[in-house]
């Protein structure tokens, strides 16, 4: 595989792109600034100006080209450098939102945002917009320093996964979801498992079980009859489908704790969401199809779609876990629901819908709005994402926390490296499948 012309270094504003910057051009990468060459001339300087610049660049040798990534105009320019025939490594670096802070007050004094209002609006601005851009390589400035994120860098470039322009349109029509891409981002030896070999999972977890139990209450909770049910009747059909799905030889204490979890969160859901509620339902488990170009197509299931007070389209999607970032390697988590928005403003011929994320455990809501003029970002990054996917010919193992949720622990010797399975039933028994995979290769990422 060719080295990546143009290394595209984002992050929040003191996440360090600059001092990384300067490392790598201590080895002769030619360091590139998106807001000096706005500087230098505001007016023309779009995303095609832009990109026609570090393509020049990246003509005479390697360039790393820094930008917060939170732009409008991220996905234009570098869809704009893969169409020149540049091969592209997007990094992003990350660091919390105080040790940012901290950063540029040491570094910078009492110099205020160039958009105006306070840093803390603008950085947490920017690390929502980091949600919807897909990423080859995600590093951490809080925890490792200069040197070696520039040495990981360096060595990351001659592997870049971004796609040139004849590789993106396949022959064969193709279909990718959310859920496969998040796979190949967390582990691409599990996403070869599923997606490639099209093994049968091994194990599901507590979690996953209980996660498809609570979606198919919410879904008779807001698509069921106009009479609303009450918390009891609510958790009553909860737990009937739960009594009619767990196997027979799943673990006495296991079921115990998915009826107190499971009862736990709908009645906190309903008392503090539902009850609450004043959009009216017009779809439950909508399927929905984003064409991304023509051969590949980005398809999902959208919890529910519902029509608030104002006549504004929303696209809702209910997360059972309470927690926002796991331990599972970064994944562009708001991508999932801008694309799902994009495909229903699409379908339904709007201008804006308003995309909202509801945690059930603590009823924590996030939204924001989706304009027909996201589309061409929200579609570009998938496909970014997607045909860096397609394009990969080899794969490996990315062992960490995260293992214990893997359906394939049991079959992986990565994993033992990562964390213990926690298995709430196996899938597939007996020995042909386990022995018939045993010793695959465990190649650290």
């Amino acid at each position: 595989m060719s080295e990546a012309n143009v290394l595209v270094l984002i992050g929040q504003i003191g996440a360090g792109k600059s001092t990384v910057s300067r490392k790598l051009e201590s080895v002769g990468v030619r360091h590139l600034d998106v807001e000096n060459m706005r500087d230098a001339d505001r007016e023309r300087m779009g995303s095609s100006t832009i990109a026609d610049n570090v393509a020049s660049a990246a003509t005479s040798g390697p360039v790393v080209f820094e930008c917060s990534g939170a732009s409008s105009e991220f996905e234009e320019i570098i869809e704009r450098l893969t169409l020149g025939g540049f091969r592209s490594l997007v990094v992003l670096l990350e660091c919390s939102i105080p040790t940012a802070l901290r950063r540029v007050n040491c570094r910078d004094g009492r110099r205020r945002p160039r958009a105006g209002g306070s840093w803390v609006s603008q950085m947490r601005w920017t690390e929502s917009r980091l949600r919807l851009v897909p990423t080859d390589l995600t590093l951490s400035s809080e925890t490792d320093d200069p040197e070696s994120i520039a040495a990981v860098i360096a060595k990351a470039r001659g592997g870049a996964s971004s796609y040139v322009k004849d590789q993106r349109v396949s022959t064969v029509r193709q279909e990718v979801s959310f859920t496969q891409l998040a796979a190949f981002q967390v582990c691409p030896w599990s996403y070869k498992l599923k997606y490639v070999d099209h093994l049968p999972e091994i194990v599901e977890t507590e979690q996953m079980f209980l996660g498809g139990r609570l979606h198919e209450t919410l879904a008779w909770l807001y698509g069921g009859s106009a009479a609303q049910p009450s918390k009891t009747e609510l958790v009553a059909w909860f737990r009937n489908r739960l009594a009619e799905t767990i196997p027979s030889e799943a673990d006495g204490a296991a079921v115990s704790r998915l009826f107190k979890a499971g009862e736990k969160a709908l009645i906190f859901h309903h008392e503090v969401v539902y009850r609450q509620e004043r959009s009216n339902t017009i779809a439950i488990e909508r399927m929905v199809r984003l064409p991304l170009d023509r051969k590949l197509t980005f398809v999902g299931r959208v919890d529910r779609v519902a029509v608030d007070a104002s006549g504004a389209i929303e696209v809702i999607d209910y997360k059972g876990s309470d927690r926002k970032r796991t331990s599972r390697p970064r994944i562009p988590d708001w991508l999932q629901l801008a694309a799902y928005s994009v495909a229903i403003l699409k379908e339904l011929n709007q201008s804006t819908v308003i995309a909202r994320r509801v945690m059930l455990a603590t009823g924590e809501e996030e939204r924001f709005a989706v304009s027909a003029r996201d589309a061409r970002r929200v579609i570009l990054a998938l496909r970014r994402w997607a045909s860096g996917m397609l394009t990969k010919r080899t794969y490996w193992t990315r062992p960490g926390p995260h293992c214990a949720s893997c359906q394939f622990n049991p079959i992986c010797g990565a994993a033992a490296r990562g964390a213990k399975s926690r298995a709430f039933i196996r899938t597939v028994e007996g020995g042909t499948v386990v022995n018939g995979y045993q010793g695959y290769p465990s190649v650290s990422c």
